[in-house]
């Protein structure tokens, strides 16, 4: 499954349970196009005119139109649990985990931990990263990570503002 499949405008489940945002869904679960099924639509990247994902992140910019969840860390964490997701974290947050194929928008992430393959993630800064997964895509804008990465095919750079 390619990472661009990520961007379906698909229901999304919001579920507060205290103030922990966990976003769930399956990824290829019904209502959701095959891996390999084209779709109209997709998110293309401003610049380019190629559809967005892992082999093409684009930049935030690009990403920003798609959010379909918001969440503002009050309880100290955030987890984004499923596939085929947009979701941004509008405040500082200590903890963000990611188990799925999902696209993150946050801003100063203290520890990230990625499980899963094909997310993408752009932060203003990112302090401890944990990848166990494969084709993980890292944007930041201010520092330098520490990324711990179990997986492969990370693609993990400084973001470009284009």
């Amino acid at each position: 499954m390619r990472a661009a499949r990520i961007l379906p405008a698909a229901a999304a489940v919001l579920l507060l349970a205290g103030c922990t945002l966990a976003i769930e869904g399956a990824g290829g679960s019904a209502g959701q196009p095959a891996a390999d099924a084209p779709r109209d639509g997709a998110a293309t990247d401003a610049a380019t005119g190629e559809e967005l994902g892992a082999d093409n992140p684009g930049v935030r910019a690009d990403w920003e139109p798609l959010v379909e969840e918001r969440d503002d860390c009050a309880s100290g964490s955030v987890s984004v649990v499923g596939s085929y997701r947009v979701v941004q974290i509008t405040a500082d947050c200590p903890l963000v985990t990611v188990t799925g194929s999902s696209a993150v928008l946050g801003e100063r992430i203290e520890r990230l931990e990625l499980v899963g393959s094909e997310s993408i993630v752009f932060a203003r800064s990112l302090g401890d990263v944990e990848i166990t997964g494969a084709g993980t895509v890292l944007r930041w804008n201010e520092g330098e990570p520490n990324i711990d990465s179990l997986g492969s095919g990370t693609d993990a750079a400084p973001a470009s503002e284009r």
